[in-house]
C-alpha cells in the first residue's frame, strides 16, 4: 500500500475501505508508515475511533483530513431496531465528535430519516444535534428497503413498500409507508433538512470559529447550497 502511495500523483487521497479502522493493528502499521510521506488522506470510520487515543492520534498524524461517520440517527431505540446500539452509542456522540474534532479532523456526518422511530420532529432532532456539534458536513438520506435484504421482506410482508420502481430505490425517494408519520411529511422534511444545514446561517454557527481547513470547508458547504435546486428537483421528480 505504500509503494502504491508512493507512485500516486501528489494531492491527497481517499481510503475507500468502509472502515478503516476495522483491524487497528493494521491501521496503526499503516498510518505508521505513512507519516514520513506528509499525504493528507479521507476515509471512513466509527465512532469506537474516539475511544482509541492513540490510534486517533496515529490517524492524525498520518496526514488523517475527513472521516465519513454513518451516526445514522441520534435515536436510541431505532439505532436498537438497527442492532448498532453498541457501535453507535447516542450517549456518547457529543462527547465522541469532540474528541475527533480536537485532533483538527473534520467529519462528513450521515444520517437516514424514516426509520421506525421517527416521527415529523426527527429533522429538527437531528439538525439541532448537527448544529450543536458543528459538524463540518452532513448527508442525509431516506431509508431505502433494497431487495434481497431483511428491511425489505418485512416491509413487503406488511404491506409497507409503495412501489417497486427500482429507479427510485436511491435514497432519495419515499418508497414506503412510514410508521410514524406521512410520506409527504418524510420527503418534505427531508428536503427540509437539507436546505436548513446549507443555509447562510447554519453554515454559519456551524465552521465561522474554525480555523484549520476553514476555506476548503466553506467551498464544500457553498456548493451543497448551490446544488440545492438540483438534488430538490431530483427528489420530486
Amino acid at each position: 500500500m505504500i509503494d502504491e502511495i508512493k507512485a500516486m500523483p501528489p494531492g491527497d487521497i481517499v481510503f475507500i475501505d468502509d472502515n478503516i479502522f476495522g483491524q487497528s493493528k493494521r491501521a496503526m502499521e499503516l498510518f505508521e508508515a505513512m507519516i514520513p510521506l506528509g499525504r493528507g488522506w479521507v476515509g471512513q470510520g466509527d465512532l469506537r475511533i474516539s475511544r482509541d487515543p492513540k490510534l486517533l492520534d496515529l490517524a492524525r498524524r498520518s496526514g488523517c483530513k475527513w472521516l465519513f461517520i454513518g451516526l445514522e440517527t441520534v435515536d436510541l431505540e431505532n439505532l436498537k431496531a438497527m442492532g448498532k446500539q453498541r457501535l453507535n452509542r447516542v450517549e456518547e456522540y457529543e462527547k465522541s465528535l469532540s474528541i475527533i474534532h480536537r485532533k483538527g479532523i473534520n467529519i462528513l456526518g450521515s444520517f437516514m430519516f424514516g426509520l421506525d422511530n421517527d416521527d415529523a420532529g426527527v429533522f429538527h432532532r437531528t439538525l439541532q444535534f448537527c448544529t450543536r456539534n458543528r459538524l463540518e458536513c452532513a448527508n442525509f438520506y431516506i431509508l431505502t428497503p433494497l431487495p434481497g435484504t431483511q428491511l425489505f421482506d418485512s416491509m413487503k410482508a406488511d404491506t409497507r413498500l409503495i412501489h417497486h420502481n427500482w429507479s427510485r430505490y436511491d435514497g432519495n425517494h419515499v418508497v414506503f409507508k412510514p410508521l410514524k408519520m406521512t410520506e409527504e411529511e418524510l420527503i418534505e422534511g427531508y428536503i427540509k433538512a437539507y436546505r436548513l444545514f446549507y443555509s447562510i446561517a447554519s453554515i454559519a454557527r456551524r465552521i465561522l470559529r474554525r480555523r484549520r481547513d476553514f476555506w476548503h470547508i466553506l467551498a464544500v458547504n457553498i456548493g451543497r447550497r448551490l446544488n440545492f435546486r438540483y438534488f430538490q428537483e431530483g427528489c420530486r421528480s
